[in-house]
């Protein structure tokens, strides 16, 4: 082999062996940044008083608030932080709007998703619903959104499909 073939060659595999390495890392930390914290504290806006959270040895959270708000805030919160993608596609799946993701492959889902209707069950009950279950479930939406903001990134899934997280909103539970 030429001495000019070798050093193409050596530069080629240098570059891809660049890549490579440069992709990993980046996917690590985007995968890192998404691991929800699970020791020591945060500051988060919104809460009214300290909340403190435990995990048993299962990981399962235990949420201790002094108030109603804080407890339902905090619970969005953690559910954002373990599970805030498949909220995101359960959201959409109820609400029809799995297309706007994932294209025409789920087209036929949303529009037999539309026909059963849980948009509309949803604005029906939302009329329905009394101011004190209202103000529980826009805190645990506040606490949804407050993940959002305070996460070092969101689902690596948002990224690899190109797609940005929607405000969580009061409808987006009554409609699941």
């Amino acid at each position: 082999m030429k001495r000019k073939t070798r050093q193409i060659l050596f530069l080629l595999l240098s570059v891809v062996l660049a890549t490579i390495i440069g992709g990993s890392l980046y996917l690590y930390f985007c995968l890192k940044n998404s691991v929800p914290i699970r020791d020591g504290s945060a500051k988060v806006n919104g809460l009214i008083e300290e909340v403190e959270i435990t995990f048993d040895q299962m990981g399962i959270p235990q949420i201790w608030s002094k108030t109603e708000h804080d407890g339902y805030f905090t619970l969005g919160y953690l559910h954002a932080s373990d599970r805030l993608f498949q909220m995101d596609m359960a959201r959409r799946v109820s609400q029809g709007r799995l297309s706007e993701l994932l294209g025409t492959v789920t087209l036929e889902t949303d529009k037999k998703q539309r026909q059963i209707g849980h948009n509309r069950l949803a604005r029906k009950a939302l009329l329905s619903l009394d101011e004190k279950n209202m103000l529980r479930m826009q805190a645990y939406a506040d606490g949804v959104n407050a993940y959002t903001r305070t996460a070092g990134s969101l689902p690596f899934e948002y990224l690899l499909l190109g797609a940005k997280f929607e405000e969580w909103r009061v409808f987006d539970c009554m409609a699941l």
